[in-house]
């Protein structure tokens, strides 16, 4: 073993994951646990911190239960940032429907306006063009 340091890191992820979610017993395979902790550069993901479990099959059980997430240690703290992202996610999701439903009301209320002023506009260049034309008429019948 020539990178320690990695190791350990791997072994504490691979800790913290597995008291994440409350899984009661783990085997895990040291030679892919030291394969990974000298191939890596970054952090590993779940998926590869689960390629190190033997008994990977149980292992993933317990971790896909979404019940045994909030059963450990830090269960009632994940239990609540889980139910206070669920709340932000949902405000700010009523908000934007809000938002859209204001933004196209407000298009219709411009095109109306466009369409008002085009009309406006138009009946008074008709107009001033009948003005016209009724006095050169009258200019010519003079």
């Amino acid at each position: 073993i020539t990178k320690w340091g990695a190791v350990s890191l791997v072994l504490y992820l691979l800790e913290k994951m597995l008291n994440l979610y409350h899984v009661p017993y783990a085997s895990i395979d040291c030679h892919r646990l030291v394969a990974l902790a000298e191939e890596e550069l970054t952090r590993p993901n779940h998926e590869e911190l689960l390629q190190c479990c033997i008994n990977r099959s149980q292992v993933e059980e317990a971790i896909n239960n979404p019940v045994k997430k909030f059963k450990g240690p830090s269960g009632p703290d994940l239990a609540a940032i889980c139910v206070q992202k669920n709340w932000r996610r949902f405000k700010a999701y009523t908000a934007f429907t809000l938002l859209k439903y204001s933004m196209s009301k407000a298009t219709i209320i411009q095109r109306r306006w466009r369409l008002y002023q085009l009309m406006k506009n138009t009946k008074a260049k008709i107009k001033q063009f009948n003005e016209e034309s009724i006095s050169e008429w009258k200019i010519m019948m003079k």
